[in-house]
């Protein structure tokens, strides 16, 4: 009952963020997902980890959306696999066995003391990777995004969230014929130590999506700040923070007024 009491809620999500702020109840990205994405969007989930947010975004697109999930470390994906058929009210996803990047090919995802929800294509060295004593590998398969669209034909993409423990660049590079063309909303989680293991730092992050046509910025930490100058905000947050960041265009204008009611 509970499970469709959220479903139901997730149908009216003015409503539903009302009640939230009223109860103080709620994490920001959930507000920001139910603020954003509306019926009938197309919502690539890159590091669904075990599948939450794309129920969420599955209870938000309804019966005319879809949403394309993709989850590479294996033990994480059957646990996806196995909460979406026990609770999805609308057959609208598809789960994928795959990490996203910028080159096709096998990968090796490393998953320090059991947390997998921090598993990333590279050993780090922060939040759970800190003083790690054991570490468990597993083999996957890498694609590009890019591919994944001309592939299956999608037409679309509305809003994308990647949260890949410091490879969010790599899967924005393979997804850049998409996002030129689709412009989507993006929600990226970035770590400057994760990223560095990649050979990548926040700067440039902030350089390919100003060079690709994002205008707008929104920095998810407690609360939701709006920035005039990613490249800074990027560059000032501390090391080892993780923070989510909002990258929108003008084009959606409409949607980001509806942010006032997170």
């Amino acid at each position: 009952m509970r499970r469709l009491l959220h479903s139901l809620l997730s149908r009216h999500a003015s409503l539903y963020l009302y009640m939230l702020r009223l109860l103080k109840r709620g994490t920001i990205e959930k507000k920001i997902f139910l603020a954003l994405i509306r019926p009938g969007d197309v919502v690539f989930d890159v590091g669904a980890n075990e599948g939450y947010f794309t129920l969420l975004a599955s209870d938000l697109v309804g019966s005319g959306g879809k949403v394309h999930a993709f989850e590479p470390v294996p033990p994480t994906f059957r646990k996806a696999e196995a909460n979406l058929l026990q609770m999805q009210v609308y057959n609208n996803y598809c789960l994928n066995l795959f990490a996203c990047s910028d080159e096709a090919g096998d990968v090796m995802l490393h998953v320090p003391e059991k947390d997998f929800g921090q598993a990333s294509m590279r050993v780090q060295d922060a939040g759970s990777w800190k003083d790690v004593q054991n570490i468990e590998t597993y083999c996957s398969r890498a694609i590009r995004l890019d591919d994944y669209i001309n592939e299956h034909q999608i037409s679309r993409v509305d809003f994308m969230k990647i949260d890949v423990e410091g490879a969010e660049l790599h899967a924005l590079r393979g997804s850049q014929k998409m996002i030129g063309r689709f412009r989507p909303m993006l929600f990226l989680e970035v770590c400057e130590s994760w990223m560095r293991n990649f050979q990548c730092a926040p700067p440039d992050l902030a350089a390919f999506l100003l060079d690709h046509g994002y205008t707008d910025f929104f920095i998810a930490g407690n609360k939701v700040e709006r920035t005039s100058d990613i490249k800074r905000a990027l560059a000032e947050l501390p090391v080892t923070a993780s923070v989510n960041v909002l990258c929108v265009t003008a084009a959606h204008a409409e949607r980001i007024e509806r942010m006032s009611l997170i």
